[in-house]
């Protein structure tokens, strides 16, 4: 009788585990998708300057382009570096999560994994 207590402790216990991992993936969700929606409306800004700067480009002739840097070309340029940066980040982050759920793999191993 106690060991039927037992297992049914011990499923419950994996079952709270399982249900923890995937409460903290919504919680890891949740704070990707609010910067999304913050970094979008910057974004927004920045292309409706580009296609400002692009229509007052045409002319009778044709397209003329200022030899200055346009504010939104550095806004965009900024923004996507930052994108690097964040996505190498995550991707290191991600390979350190990696080794260590695969801590015997060799150095030739982990070059075949790319």
């Amino acid at each position: 009788m106690i060991f039927q207590y037992q297992i049914s402790i011990n499923q419950n216990q994996t079952l709270i585990e399982e249900l923890n991992e995937k409460i903290q993936k919504l919680y890891d969700i949740e704070n990707t998708t609010a910067s999304l929606f913050s970094e979008s409306i910057t974004l927004y800004d920045t292309v409706n300057e580009g296609i400002v700067a692009i229509q007052k480009g045409w002319n009778g002739t044709g397209f003329s382009v200022s030899l200055d840097t346009p504010e939104w070309k550095k806004t965009v340029q900024l923004r996507w570096n930052d994108r690097t940066k964040k996505l190498e980040k995550e991707m290191e982050e991600y390979v350190k999560k990696l080794k260590k759920k695969v801590p015997n793999i060799t150095l030739k191993e982990w070059s075949e994994l790319y």
